[in-house]
């Protein structure tokens, strides 16, 4: 009887001081919420809501028109290319809608924008944290209306975590073809999509996608996968998925070790 007492008591004094820290938590967590970038006890809360249009590097005008690459590198921000009336002007634009919980060291959302001759590098460090609510990053690379990068362009991406690279967009707002000559694309987890938009048969300097553990695929807009130049897709242990392709006299090289290769038709 003693001991069906004490074994009670024990139970409600441990739920009561573990509602106790639970409340004492969600405190501090609403605290954090209200007030971004605050730290309390080793915890901050990290939130955005921006967009912001790159028009200058080096504290000039950039001309798109002479531009010959683009590179990004990132870790888990989308990539988009696309040419439409979505935005008013033609350059860089970064969105930024990410939220999660981070240490006391963790660092917030930054990004750099720098020309070197007619490359443009933008380099963006996503925000660090350990619990996300939202990784709503994209690095956009808008051409208003019209094309109006240079005709020989080159896109490269190289991305660490699960970044999602859209070759062309998917806008209604009078969507129109990319024009890039060739693209190097890497992506650790994400998935390389290659839409109807983004015109892989203007490609004549080459294709390469490496989805790691991601995918490559085409969306149902595109139906055959026309090119014009040598394409090589490596993939670890993702997958690539493809409904047709037309090679004509160039070359295809697959890589993969433990993913799937799907291709209908080639």
């Amino acid at each position: 009887m003693v001991q069906t007492t004490v074994r009670k008591g024990f139970f409600f004094y441990f739920g009561l001081f573990f509602l106790l820290v639970f409340a004492a938590f969600m405190i501090c967590l609403c605290i954090m919420m209200f007030n971004p970038g605050k730290t309390v006890l080793w915890m901050k809360y990290f939130t955005d809501n921006r967009e912001i249009m790159i028009t200058k590097a080096n504290g000039a005008n950039i001309d798109f028109g002479s531009l010959t690459e683009i590179d990004v590198s990132c870790d888990f921000a989308d990539v988009v290319v696309q040419c439409n009336k979505t935005y008013d002007k033609t350059g860089i634009v970064i969105v930024s809608n990410a939220k999660c919980f981070g240490t006391k060291k963790s660092k917030d959302f930054s990004y750099k924008v720098t020309l070197d001759g007619t490359k443009l590098n933008i380099d963006v460090h996503e925000p660090e944290g350990f619990l996300y609510f939202s990784k709503n990053i994209k690095v956009i690379v808008n051409s208003r209306e019209n094309w109006h990068f240079g005709s020989d362009m080159k896109l490269k991406v190289v991305a660490t975590g699960n970044s999602n690279i859209y070759i062309g967009g998917n806008s209604t707002n009078q969507e129109k073809n990319i024009e890039l000559k060739s693209v190097d694309l890497k992506t650790a987890k994400g998935q390389i999509m290659f839409r109807k938009t983004g015109n892989v048969g203007n490609m004549t300097n080459g294709i390469v996608a490496d989805c790691g553990s991601g995918s490559i695929t085409t969306d149902s807009a595109l139906e055959s996968f026309n090119v014009s130049s040598n394409v090589t897709f490596n993939t670890t242990t993702g997958k690539i998925n493809i409904k047709q392709m037309n090679l004509g006299d160039k070359e295809l090289s697959l890589e993969n070790e433990k993913g799937a290769v799907a291709i209908g038709t080639i």
